[in-house]
C-alpha cells in the first residue's frame, strides 16, 4: 500500500481552514458591494470552484511524476496539495467568463472580489503552516517558530507561511486603502493589482522555501508559475492604466453610488420631506434614479409612477414594471391618454415634437400632484448629456426637485446601472423617450451618445478648445454641430433670466443674517 503525498481527510484542519477563509472572503465581498449580493455569492462560488480546479491541476503538474504513478489521487483534492498560481489563473479565467456571459463589467467584479482574494490567501498560507507542507530554513533566531516538516520533524524555522499570510493581508489592505484615497479609481485596477501583489508574494516565498519540490532550469516549478502570473498581471495592469487614461468617462461605480445616495439623503433631510416620487418610463435613466433613491431612502419611502400614453411601447411598460418589482417600491399607474388627447384636440396641426412636449408636461403635472399628496419631492431622471444637448422638455422631464443623475454622462449612467444590477434588457435597449411609436433618441439627435459623450467630456470636463478636440480625431462638422446645439439650448440648463432694479437678488438669500443665523 502506497502512502499518498498528503494524508488529510475532507474534514481535516487544512480543508476546514481553507473553506472558512473562502466563505469569510465571499461574505465580505457580498456585504461591501452595492450591487446584486445574491448574484455576487453565486458567481463567487463558481469562481471558487474554478480556482480549486486550477489549483489542483497546477499541483498535479508540479508533481507530475508522483501522480503519474498514482492517478487515482488526482481528483482527491482533500488530501491536500493546491498550486497557488493555478488557482489564481483558474479563478481569473472564470471571472472573465462570468463577466462576459452575465453582461456585467469584469473589472467591477474583480474589484468586488478583492476581499475574497485576501481572505483566501491568508487562509491558504495558514493552512500550509498547520500542515507543514511549506516551510523555510531552520534558524536559531528568537523569531523562529517551531514547525514540522513533511516527515514530522519539529524544528525552529523561518516563519515563511506566517509572513506570507501577513503580507497577503497587508497587500490587499493597501490596495483597499489606495482606493479610498482615490489613487485607484477603477475596480479593474484594484482587482488586477491585488492579483499582481499576491503573485509577487508567492514568487518571493518560492525563493525562501526549503521543502522539497520539483525544479526546472534551476528554479522551482512553482517559481516559474508565479513568474508567469506576475507577468500577466503586470501587463494587464499597465494596459488598464493606459485604457483609463484614454477613456476619462470611466467612473468608480462604488464611490459614485455612495456619493449619490448621500446626496439624496442630505436633500431629504434638509427639506424635511420623507417621500420621493419618480416617474418610471422603462428606460435606463428613470431606472437608475429609482434604484439610487430606494437604496438611499428605503423602498417604503419611494413611489414609482407609470404614466402610459396609448402609443407607449409594451416593452416600456414591462421594463417599468420590472424596475418596480426589483426595487420593491410602492407603485402607481396613471394613464395620460385622455388628458393629453383633450389638449391635442384643440391643436390638430401639432407636429410630433409639440405633441411629445404635451405628454412630457402632463406627466410632470401628475408627478408633482402625487408629490404634493404625499408631502414629498419629485426626483429627476435626466443625465448630463441630455441637459447639455437640450434634449429635454422644460417643465416636463426637465423639471424636478432634485436630480441624482445631473452630473452623469449617458455612458456613465450605463456603467452605474450595470454595477447596481439593473436588468440588461433595460441597459442595452436603444434609448427612447417613448413619445411616439418607433422614436429613438439617437435617431432624433443624428448621432450616438457614445461619440457625443467623448466630445462633450473633452470640452466640458477637460476644458479643451475646438482645435484641441479636432486634434483628437473628431470631424469638424460634427464638432460644430454639437457646439451649436449646446449653445442654442443653453437656456434650458440655466434658471430663467430675472430682471433686477437694484434690490437684493433672491439667489443670495441664504447669505442674509435673518436666514443664516
Amino acid at each position: 500500500m502506497t502512502t499518498p503525498l498528503f494524508s488529510e481527510t475532507l474534514l481535516s484542519p487544512y480543508s476546514l481552514l481553507v473553506s472558512a477563509g473562502a466563505a469569510l472572503g465571499l461574505g465580505i465581498s457580498a456585504w461591501q458591494t452595492n450591487g446584486d449580493k445574491l448574484f455576487l455569492v453565486n458567481a463567487g462560488s463558481g469562481i471558487l470552484l474554478a480556482a480549486l480546479l486550477g489549483a489542483r491541476l497546477d499541483f498535479v503538474w508540479l508533481h507530475g511524476a508522483y501522480f503519474g504513478n498514482h492517478p487515482e489521487e488526482i481528483l482527491q483534492f482533500w488530501l491536500g496539495g493546491l498550486g497557488w498560481c493555478g488557482g489564481l489563473l483558474g479563478g481569473g479565467l472564470a471571472l472573465v467568463l462570468v463577466g462576459l456571459f452575465s453582461c456585467r463589467k469584469t473589472g467591477t467584479l474583480a474589484g468586488a472580489y478583492l476581499p475574497l482574494l485576501g481572505s483566501l490567501s491568508i487562509s491558504l498560507w495558514l493552512a500550509t503552516w498547520f500542515r507543514g507542507g511549506v516551510y523555510g530554513p531552520t534558524t536559531d533566531a528568537v523569531w523562529g517558530i517551531l514547525t514540522r516538516d513533511e516527515f514530522g520533524v519539529l524544528a525552529r524555522r523561518f516563519p515563511l507561511p506566517l509572513l506570507g499570510a501577513f503580507f497577503s493581508g497587508a497587500a490587499i489592505a493597501a490596495v483597499h486603502r489606495l482606493r479610498i484615497k482615490g489613487w485607484l479609481a477603477f475596480p479593474a485596477q484594484r482587482g488586477v493589482l491585488g492579483v499582481l501583489m499576491t503573485s509577487l508574494i508567492i514568487l518571493g516565498g518560492t525563493f525562501l522555501r526549503v521543502d522539497p519540490g520539483p525544479t526546472t532550469a534551476g528554479l522551482r516549478r512553482d517559481s516559474w508559475s508565479a513568474l508567469v502570473v506576475s507577468g500577466i498581471s503586470l501587463a494587464s495592469y499597465l494596459f488598464l492604466v493606459r485604457r483609463y487614461r484614454m477613456n476619462q468617462l470611466l467612473i468608480d461605480p462604488e464611490q459614485v453610488t455612495k456619493t449619490l445616495t448621500n446626496f439624496i439623503r442630505d436633500v431629504f433631510q434638509t427639506t424635511g420631506r420623507s417621500q420621493a416620487v419618480i416617474g418610471v418610463s422603462g428606460g435606463i435613466d428613470s431606472a437608475l434614479s429609482a434604484y439610487l433613491t430606494v437604496k438611499a431612502l428605503g423602498e417604503e419611502r419611494v413611489t414609482l409612477v407609470r404614466m402610459p400614453y396609448q402609443t407607449s411601447s409594451p416593452d416600456s411598460l414591462e421594463h417599468a414594471q420590472l424596475v418596480i418589482e426589483q426595487t420593491g417600491a410602492e407603485a402607481e399607474t396613471v394613464p395620460i391618454s385622455g388628458a393629453v388627447d383633450e389638449v391635442l384636440a384643440h391643436f390638430p396641426d401639432m407636429d410630433q415634437v409639440r405633441r411629445g412636449n404635451v405628454m412630457a408636461r402632463m406627466r410632470m403635472i401628475i408627478l408633482y400632484d402625487r408629490a404634493a399628496a404625499k408631502e414629498g419631492l419629485v426626483v429627476g431622471t435626466g443625465n448630463k448629456t441630455e441637459t447639455l444637448l437640450g434634449y429635454s422638455t422644460l417643465h416636463g422631464d426637465g423639471a424636478f426637485d432634485l436630480n441624482p443623475l445631473a452630473d452623469l454622462y449617458k455612458d456613465q449612467v450605463k456603467q452605474l446601472s450595470s454595477f447596481l444590477g439593473i436588468p440588461r434588457e433595460i441597459i442595452d435597449k436603444a434609448p427612447s423617450a417613448d413619445l411616439w411609436e418607433g422614436q429613438t433618441d439617437e435617431e432624433e439627435l443624428g448621432f450616438t451618445y457614445e461619440e457625443v459623450d467623448q466630445l462633450l467630456y473633452l470640452m466640458v470636463e477637460e476644458g479643451k478648445g475646438k482645435e484641441a478636440c479636432l486634434e483628437t480625431g473628431f470631424e469638424e462638422a460634427f464638432l460644430e454641430e454639437v457646439v451649436n446645439r449646446v449653445l442654442s439650448y443653453r437656456f434650458k440648463s440655466k434658471l430663467p433670466p430675472a430682471a433686477s432694479i437694484g434690490q437684493q437678488p433672491l439667489d443670495t438669500l441664504e447669505e442674509l443674517p435673518a436666514f443664516s443665523e
